[in-house]
């Protein structure tokens, strides 16, 4: 009988670690969830630029094109960051396009891969889109998780940022930037 004790003692741990590890998987699901309920949309983190701050640079992209950011002086620009070794950030890149098409948008990808990786991605970018490979960038603009988008004003004034998983995350911090910010730049 001691073979049986020995056995369904250890069926038991098992049993135990599988449920542990189905309560860590549902914690983390709601964990999204409270984020995108709380966000309206998307997830609002403290990484990133604050709200209401200046954001400008001046890069090279991926052909050694000057790109300066804020890319125009129309309504919004968006500023995308991502890794070329994320899948979600790929569905993102090929829903901006779906947004480019709808809004009078300047847009610069920030990619954190290597450089042969971040041209791999140039074929989900739409031709408009500047595309920067620049980990060094990323962090300097105070980024750390991807992919993540920051929303600005034609001035470069940050007006809306956050995670971003789909297409209705984009268009969230679209229509977020739409209401108005105080500056914190005099």
């Amino acid at each position: 009988m001691n073979g049986w004790w020995l056995a369904s003692y250890l069926a038991l741990w098992l049993l135990l670690l599988g449920t542990l590890l189905v309560l860590l998987v549902v914690l983390r699901q709601l964990g999204l969830l409270y984020l995108q309920i709380r966000g309206g949309g998307t997830p609002q983190l403290s990484e990133g630029p604050a709200v209401g701050s200046l954001l400008r640079f001046d890069e090279l992209d991926i052909d050694a094109q000057p790109v300066h950011f804020p890319v125009s002086s129309s309504a919004f620009n968006i500023l995308l960051c991502t890794t070329a070794s994320c899948r979600i950030c790929e569905d993102v890149l090929r829903a901006l396009a779906t947004v480019l098409s709808q809004a009078d948008l300047g847009a610069v990808v920030i990619d954190a891969g290597s450089p042969v990786e971040s041209r791999e991605l140039r074929n989900l970018v739409d031709e408009r889109v500047a595309l920067v490979s620049s980990l060094a960038l990323q962090r300097r603009i105070g980024v750390t998780a991807t992919p993540y988008g920051i929303v600005t004003d034609g001035k470069g004034v940050v007006v809306s940022k956050g995670t971003v998983h789909h297409l209705d995350d984009v268009e969230s911090l679209i229509d977020r930037a739409r209401i108005p910010v105080e500056p914190l730049i005099a």
